[in-house]
Order: C-alpha cells, then structure tokens, then sequence
C-alpha cells in the first residue's frame, strides 16, 4: 500500500472536518426545533412553527448542544405575543351581514288576488301551494 505524504492528506481532512463541523450544526438544530417546538405546544401555542422561526435567531446552547434559554424564550414569547398562546376565543354570533343579499330580496312578497288574476295557468301550477295559503287567508 502506498503511503500518502502528510502534506496531501491535509485539505481532505480539512474537508472532512468541515463536513462534520456542518452536519453537527444541522443536528444540534433540528434538536433545538424539537426541544422548542414541543415547549411552545406545552405552553398552548397556536402556531408552534412561526414561533419557531421568530425566536431561531436568539437560540444560546451549552456545551452538550441543549438550548439553554429555552424557557426565557417562551415566557418572552408569551410576553410580547399573548395573542399567539392559549386557546382561541369563540367568534361572536353574526348580527347580519352589511353585504348580505346585495341586490337580491331574500323576501318574498305576498302574493295578492290581483297578482294572481295576471297569472297564467303554468304559473298558477308552479305556485299553487303560496296560492293557496293566500286564498285561505281571505286577503
């Protein structure tokens, strides 16, 4: 086997030693986006992925990898976005659309003797039953 001088081997190892620098950042990352995600679903968040990505940036780890500020994150979360945390409130009852219907009369108008005269025989037919009520009703 042929030996390779120390000189050659250094920028492969190098590279190596980037590689692994890098794949131990994603690591400790996808870590810190578990440990901080399941955090904010502990503390009712109702949107656990944008928190994550607000606070990402502020992240302090010691020296086995673990977020270390973990639960000052939070409670700042909490602090500076109560709106984001806890369950959401039920929407109040709608009183009624401002818009509702625009241009259609949901209504319908009461049909009169006179209006039925002007019927003809197929309109009668397909009306029979308003018909009706109003000749019972006497008006």
């Amino acid at each position: 086997m042929k030996k390779v001088p120390e000189d050659e081997q250094r920028p492969e190892l190098e590279q190596l030693q980037k590689q692994n620098d890098e794949l131990r950042s994603q690591l400790r990352l996808r870590d810190a986006k578990d440990a901080v995600t399941a955090a904010l679903v502990k503390a009712e968040s109702r949107s656990p992925e944008l928190l994550w990505k607000t606070l990402q940036g502020d992240l302090e780890f010691d020296e086995n990898g673990q977020v270390k500020n973990l639960d000052a994150l939070v409670a700042g979360l909490k602090t500076s976005y109560p709106d984001q945390f806890g369950s959401p409130e039920p929407a109040p009852a709608p009183v009624g659309s401002i818009d509702a219907g625009i241009g259609h009369d949901q209504r319908k108008k009461a049909l009169t003797k006179a209006d039925i005269q002007r019927m003809t025989p197929d309109e009668i037919n397909k009306n029979w039953s308003e018909i009706s009520e109003v000749m019972s009703s006497g008006k």
